[in-house]
């Protein structure tokens, strides 16, 4: 009865620290594109707060300059979801045999990586224009 054991787990070691790797550079891949999208926003957001102070000091409402920010910073991100897409179903044929249980071209994964990426891009978008709107006014437009 070992024996049979030890032969069914035999290949298993091998998946075993390929799920693990592909799980790691997974996760290292999503917060390298959260920290990216925050820096990125981050220092648009940096570079318009004179713009945004004069808004302020004009009546702006808060969730205008949200919206705002908001809008500018999720533009690259519609343009680039699908061609994130496009790569990773064609890249997908290359890895097909280090895929468990799903196929290449499984619609499901590539639409919850997309909503996944998504959100991450809303909330690290929405921490520099929260930002922007609790600015002083007079000290951003002063600034420059």
């Amino acid at each position: 009865m070992d024996a049979l054991v030890e032969r069914s787990l035999q290949g298993r070691g091998n998946n075993r620290l390929m799920l693990f790797l592909s799980s790691a550079f997974a996760l290292l891949t999503t917060a390298l594109a959260s920290a990216g999208i925050y820096g990125t926003v981050s220092y648009r957001v940096h570079q318009r707060r004179h713009e945004i102070g004069v808004r302020i000091a004009l009546g702006a409402q808060a969730h205008h300059i949200v919206r705002a920010v908001l809008r500018d910073s999720l533009r690259p991100v519609a343009i680039g979801l699908p061609l994130g897409i496009g790569v990773a179903w064609t890249g997908g044929y290359v890895l097909d045999s280090l895929l468990f249980g799903i196929t290449p071209t499984d619609a499901l994964t590539y639409v919850t990586v997309a909503f996944v990426f998504l959100g991450i891009s809303i909330v690290t978008s929405m921490i520099p224009a929260l930002g922007a709107i609790r600015a002083d006014p007079l000290i951003a437009i002063r600034e420059d």
